[in-house]
């Protein structure tokens, strides 16, 4: 009889328990919202707000889970949630009001899917259940991110909506006093630069690299987080500090540096500017370099490799040339074609006929009068038959339109050297006959009265 009445009160609590649940089900949602105006910028913080509405009190705080997007940070930093209440549909709710961050780190469009949500709330006698009394979802959201104009081509650069930077040295080289003090050889030196940004994360601020100089050495440390939240407002730090040591006298100069950031609530694009140190160490005033990593070293032997063989190629290409110019003039053919063309030249300065005529076809046969067409053969043994000067000058004219012709017709005859010297002695020397031996005729081939 116990038993009996033992498992009859237990299976009236799963029957009350489950009918609980399924009117809590109906009485229990979630709405998920984007308040966000103007463009979201990637590695721009966005905040989420989840409010999860209840007929009931809760009785704990609700756990929200969420499927990972890509390229896309969520993260639940405040572990605690608003509460309140308020009026929907003449029932008074139960609020819980949750904050997740969103941030971006590439452009494009992106969509959170439904967060699945475990809430606990209290039953009609104020106990609460072991297990979550109900599992919801909320809407999905959906937005996209971009680069800002004003940003594009910047190596580096994230999104808040105040920045501040401190920088200082330990001893103080910013100081321009009189007692500003004195480093030589031996003396170490701090650099520590502090970067606060309002409504970002630690992981977006930038990481400057130190590098030693001939004569001092540096030791960087590595950086240092932190984040915290005031009112809603989250607060993201980073700290920088490299130690150097002077291993010599002389003056070390730190370049100038230079902080990109958008502002999201100006919508602009903001610089800081990190102003170059000089430091001066002993009394030596030569300024000293960098000291080159193995990468850069690498480079700078490349750079050196790629110098000389353009520099060798700028002096061996010009003497080839040259060479090759004079190998050309050597060649028995030109030789040939050049003593030819100074007995020609040579015959129509004497004005003797018989001696053309035999440079010529000296020429001819040095030519290889084969490889000629009948109206080169027909002009040539024209000037051989020819027995007076105006027969010879007229039979010039008639040579003289046949190589101007071949000249722009044939690419290889204005290759030719010695066809250009055949063409121009045959100007000259109907250019030095008299106006009554005949017609002239110009580069074009057209007749008029000499």
């Amino acid at each position: 009889m116990k038993t009996a009445k033992y498992y009859l009160q237990l299976w009236l609590l799963v029957l009350g328990l489950s009918h609980h649940s399924q009117g809590c089900g109906a009485d229990i949602f979630a709405e998920a919202s984007l308040p966000v105006t103007g463009t979201i910028a990637i590695t721009q913080q966005v905040k989420l707000t989840v409010d999860i509405f209840s007929r009931q009190d809760f009785a704990r705080s609700s756990q929200i889970r969420w499927q990972p997007v890509a390229g896309l940070v969520i993260e639940q930093k405040e572990p605690f949630s608003t509460r309140y209440t308020a009026q929907r549909q003449g029932h008074e709710y139960f609020v819980q009001q949750w904050e997740l961050l969103l941030t971006p780190q590439a452009p494009g469009p992106y969509r959170l899917p439904a967060l699945q949500i475990d809430v606990w709330v209290r039953d009609d006698d104020g106990q609460v259940a072991l297990k979550p009394t109900a599992g919801i979802q909320s809407n999905s959201i959906e937005f996209s991110a971009s680069i800002p104009e004003a940003m594009q081509g910047i190596e580096h650069w994230f999104a808040a909506t105040a920045v501040t930077v401190e920088r200082s040295f330990e001893p103080d080289l910013l100081d321009e006093s009189s007692d500003k003090p004195v480093i030589g050889v031996g003396d170490a030196l701090s650099r520590t630069i502090h970067i606060w940004a309002q409504d970002s994360a630690p992981r977006m601020l930038p990481t400057f690299n130190f590098r030693s100089y001939q004569g001092l050495s540096a030791y960087q440390k590595p950086a240092q987080t932190a984040e915290s939240v005031n009112r809603g407002r989250y607060t993201a730090e980073k700290t920088i500090r490299v130690d150097y040591l002077v291993e010599e006298d002389g003056r070390y100069q730190f370049p100038a540096r230079q902080i990109h950031w958008w502002d999201t609530v100006n919508q602009r694009h903001q610089v800081i500017e990190l102003d170059e140190v000089l430091l001066q160490a002993g009394e030596n005033p030569t300024l000293k370099p960098f000291v080159l990593s193995a990468e850069e070293q690498q480079q700078q032997s490349r750079r050196r490799w790629l110098m000389g063989i353009a520099t060798g190629l700028a002096l061996l290409l010009p003497g080839l040339a040259a060479l090759g110019v004079y190998r050309y003039w050597q060649r028995p053919h030109v030789q040939q074609a050049i003593a030819l063309r100074r007995l020609l030249k040579a015959a129509c300065a004497e004005e003797d006929l018989l001696k053309q005529q035999a440079m010529f076809y000296r020429y001819f046969d040095y030519r290889q009068s084969a490889d000629y067409d009948a109206q080169l053969q027909s002009l040539l043994a024209g000037i051989s038959s020819a027995t007076t000067r105006s027969g010879m000058l007229t039979q010039l004219a008639a040579l003289q339109a046949y190589l101007y012709a071949e000249q722009r017709r044939s690419s290889v005859m204005k290759a030719d050297a010695f066809w250009s010297s055949l063409l121009a002695v045959v100007s000259n020397q109907r250019a030095q006959s008299s106006p009554a031996d005949g017609l002239r005729l110009n580069p074009a081939g057209e007749k008029h009265k000499a």
